[in-house]
């Protein structure tokens, strides 16, 4: 599978002090959670998964968990090229939060991650193996500087889908590829529930528009 992820999260910290495997989702805020930030696609729950289940949904679905301290949800609508293109909607669901994204695909060898201070960008990387560096906004965290000391101007010392991972070890705990240690989470430990969108018609034409979208901005 390698890693392909799109996991977005809001708390007043980092989600990785929060995850645990004692975690149970609040069915009733994991929905408004959910129909906030992808209406009109009529979502209905499935049931539940682990975390590492929901990484990655596949089109017309999204997983999300509201947990004490957390709320997080995962859907491949999220994806953005430039992470800071979603700071608007960041801001408007937020309630004031702290925000966390972490976007992957190794087929492609593309990976981006960004974080908001209560709605205010902090930081947005977006890159690509083929492409270099797409987006590189704000101070960056201590956790990345040794994989940008090995690059050179634009040209990228390492693979995007390595510091992708470091970025996903920061925010939330864990890793899909990479050094485990004795601090990383166990996401096969955590439950979410899946939601799938009813309105088929909605849902292909969301997909064409975000294709669309990302040739645009290409």
């Amino acid at each position: 599978m390698g890693s392909k992820v799109s996991v977005l999260a809001f708390a007043h910290q980092t989600p990785r002090e929060v995850l645990h495997s004692e975690l149970v989702d609040d069915a009733v805020s994991s929905r408004r959670l959910v129909e906030r930030i992808l209406p009109d696609q009529g979502m209905e729950p499935v049931g539940p998964v682990t975390l590492d289940e929901a990484l990655w949904p596949l089109p017309g679905i999204a997983c999300a968990g509201s947990f004490e301290g957390l709320e997080l949800i995962t859907s491949q609508d999220l994806r953005e090229r430039r992470p800071s293109d979603l700071t608007d909607d960041i801001h408007r669901w937020g309630d004031d939060r702290s925000a966390f994204a972490v976007f992957m695909d190794s087929i492609v060898g593309w990976a981006a991650f960004a974080m908001w201070d209560h709605g205010r960008l902090r930081r947005s990387v977006s890159i690509s193996h083929e492409e270099g560096i797409i987006e590189d906004e704000g101070v960056r965290f201590t956790f990345e500087q040794t994989y940008w000391d090995r690059s050179l101007s634009s040209r990228l010392g390492f693979h995007p889908i390595e510091l992708g991972n470091e970025a996903l070890r920061a925010f939330f705990g864990f890793v899909l590829e990479g050094r485990w240690d004795q601090h990383c989470i166990d996401p096969e430990e955590i439950a979410v529930t899946e939601y799938r969108a009813q309105n088929a018609g909605y849902r292909q034409q969301l997909i064409r528009e975000r294709a669309a979208r990302m040739i645009r901005r290409a």
